[in-house]
């Protein structure tokens, strides 16, 4: 078995010499014991795994895919955890060594996210992959992710959704996007500039949480314009 800290600062070498993410054409699909999808309900896991398998540069399942998916030593399960508050839909850990393995997870609050749409849902596993993407890169570190999520990676969280739900907008995949940042700096310069289209963003993203009728979303987004 290799040891896991040169498997690790490999990666890393890796990571921060491409900042701007790999998007070489080819596909990497996780080993069956490498990415555990653990949920209860099913359909919501189903999501996962056909969010994971849109495997396309440029977006962050290929990301996962290339780093924790190519790799018997690198793990990554998904789980659901009852203890989380309503407010938070799912959390990221940051991966620690067990048994000569690098471990991360992703804890889900399936209560918090029972009555939400697949985009919704997308959006937040893609969130929390990119959570722990970052703290793979860089452990122990006090960044703010969200910050950075703000910041850096808007558009990278708007590619994937893109690939995952062609048909909605580009105004819809902004909102999604924004999901979970709204404390962020970058968000508050766009309430400044733009308060009718981050009240609008604020409020799509709330809608697809609870699944409310498309045809209100439709009439609240011409108002935004």
């Amino acid at each position: 078995m290799c040891n896991i800290n040169a498997l690790l600062l490999s990666f890393l070498c890796v990571c921060f010499y491409q900042p701007n993410f790999a998007e070489t054409a080819f596909s990497v699909y996780a080993k069956p014991d490498t990415i555990a999808i653990k949920l209860k309900n099913k359909e919501t896991e189903a999501l996962v795994r056909n969010l994971l398998k849109e495997c396309k540069p440029g977006t962050i399942p290929y990301i996962i895919q290339q780093t924790f998916g190519s790799s018997t030593e690198i793990h990554l399960s998904i789980n659901d955890f009852l203890q989380l508050p309503d407010s938070i839909m799912a959390i990221a850990i940051e991966g620690n060594v067990n048994r000569d393995k690098y471990v991360s997870s992703i804890l889900v609050n399936k209560e918090a996210l029972q009555f939400s749409t697949d985009a919704y849902l997308a959006s937040v596993f893609l969130h929390e992959f990119l959570h722990i993407y970052l703290k793979f890169t860089r452990p122990n570190t006090l960044f703010n992710d969200h910050e950075e999520m703000a910041n850096d990676h808007l558009k990278l969280l708007e590619n994937s959704l893109k690939v995952a739900f062609p048909n909605l907008s580009q105004l819809e995949r902004e909102a999604l996007s924004w999901g979970g940042l709204h404390a962020t700096s970058a968000w508050k310069t766009l309430v400044q500039k733009n308060r009718k289209k981050a009240v609008y963003m604020f409020g799509f993203c709330e809608r697809e949480r609870v699944n409310l009728l498309p045809k209100e979303n439709q009439t609240l987004a011409m108002a935004a314009q």
